[in-house]
């Protein structure tokens, strides 16, 4: 743990595996007002590369053997279909997921980020955090969520939102991150 000014100012960087075995990097700037904790996918080269280059082949594969056509045509439509494949594997490929709360203001703003560095941000209206684990067809899943709750006259309603479900970190990582989130918004120091 970096201490920054003064004691409640700090800055945490470590590093994790998630479910799908890529490497992550959990970073946390801590302030007296705010916080902001960045979750960033950390991928070799040939991750990179990999998955538009098997989707290629797969549907280069399948064009090829279905139609009978000339050869330049097939590498013209190769290449096409290879440029379109990495487009789409790199819009839909989250690389960075982040969380900022600010004190005053109670709620959480929640932005992905691709690897086109296309930005989606979300505002969830609460700062109410929870770890809860989801169970699949084969595996336990752990995930965080804000709950919020939203009451009329006449009903009153929870509703859950998931957040960092792109880069889908294990529990020790969640563990980390929602421990800064507490003791940032119960005003505690952490002892690291």
């Amino acid at each position: 743990m970096k201490r920054l000014k003064d004691d409640l100012n700090y800055y945490v960087h470590r590093k994790f595996i998630s479910v799908q075995c890529y490497q992550l990097e959990a970073h946390v700037y801590c302030h007296t007002n705010f916080i902001k904790i960045k979750l960033v996918k950390i991928d070799s080269f040939v991750n990179v590369i990999t998955s538009p280059i098997l989707m290629f082949t797969f549907i280069y594969s399948i064009v090829i053997y279905f139609i009978l056509m000339s050869f330049l045509v097939k590498i013209i439509l190769g290449f096409i279909l290879l440029l379109f494949s990495c487009l789409l594997t790199f819009y839909f490929n989250v690389v960075e997921e982040s969380l900022e709360i600010i004190k005053s203001i109670n709620g959480v703003n929640y932005t992905t980020k691709n690897m086109l560095g296309k930005k989606v941000s979300k505002f969830i209206n609460s700062s109410n955090f929870v770890i809860n684990e989801a169970i699949t067809m084969s595996q336990v899943i752990s995930y965080l969520a804000v709950l919020t709750c939203e009451s009329s006259k006449l009903t009153s309603s929870r509703q859950v939102n998931l957040i960092l479900t792109h880069l889908l970190p294990r529990n020790d990582c969640l563990t980390f991150i929602y421990t800064h989130i507490h003791s940032f918004l119960n005003d505690e120091k952490i002892n690291t």
